[in-house]
């Protein structure tokens, strides 16, 4: 008998990291093969291809299941929305792709940076960070601050971000989406939703804030500027 029977079940990807990879994180990949004309489609080379990255190669696991995982470093390309595609060649050298819609994003500016903001949109708004604290200490350079807002579609996107400088006042920029262009951002008049990634201790924190001066009113889009004090915990506690 001649073995023509090749087919993927399924392909997809984990990683400790969640959708937002960064150096440390492990990304773990699994193929699984239909049974061929003989039994399980054992004896068989996977590739894994994620756009920008060197080729991964699964391993056979004996029973028509190919797994592989990859751990990103300092060096690893960074990728935006990078496709994430399989070759599988059995043992008689019939061949399967995978054309799935699976997305990858592995991007960050240094260590410190753990969000993922979009694209500049052309609509900036200006927001000053006059203190930040995490209870009730300051913050320092290894403590990321991102801004974020729901979009349409539901999902908790991040508008901008940036890692402290160690000086106070704190300029940022967030910015507006344009729907018509397709570009992702906040929607004026959406309450500010802020975080705190602090690298040192890998923690992540929600954050509270208070207006500065009547400098906004704790939406996006308000006024010229916005103007904050932002803490973890009860101011001065």
């Amino acid at each position: 008998r001649v073995d023509t029977q090749i087919e993927i079940i399924s392909f997809d990807w984990t990683s400790t990291g969640g959708n937002m990879l960064v150096p440390g994180d492990e990304v773990t990949f699994e193929l699984e093969m239909a049974d061929d004309t003989f039994g399980a489609e054992t004896g068989g080379q996977a590739v894994v291809m994620v756009h920008g990255w060197d080729d991964i190669a699964l391993t056979d696991q004996g029973d028509g299941r190919y797994t592989g995982s990859y751990t990103l470093t300092d060096l690893t390309p960074k990728v935006n929305d990078a496709s994430v595609s399989v070759a599988f060649t059995d043992r008689a050298e019939n061949i399967a792709t995978n054309e799935s819609d699976l997305r990858l994003t592995a991007h960050w500016v240094n260590v410190g940076e753990r969000f993922n903001p979009v694209a500049q949109t052309g609509s900036p708004y200006a927001v000053v960070i006059s203190s930040a604290t995490i209870h009730n200490v300051e913050v320092d350079l290894n403590v990321e601050v991102g801004f974020f807002d729901n979009n349409a579609f539901g999902e908790n996107i991040c508008v901008g971000s940036t890692v402290f400088d160690g000086y106070f006042p704190f300029p940022m920029t967030v910015w507006e989406g344009d729907e018509a262009n397709g570009l992702p951002g906040y929607e004026a008049g959406n309450p500010m939703i802020i975080r705190l990634w602090d690298a040192s201790e890998q923690v992540l924190y929600e954050a509270d804030f208070e207006i500065v001066d009547g400098h906004g009113n704790g939406t996006y889009g308000f006024g010229p500027y916005a103007e904050l004090n932002v803490f973890v915990g009860e101011p001065g506690e």
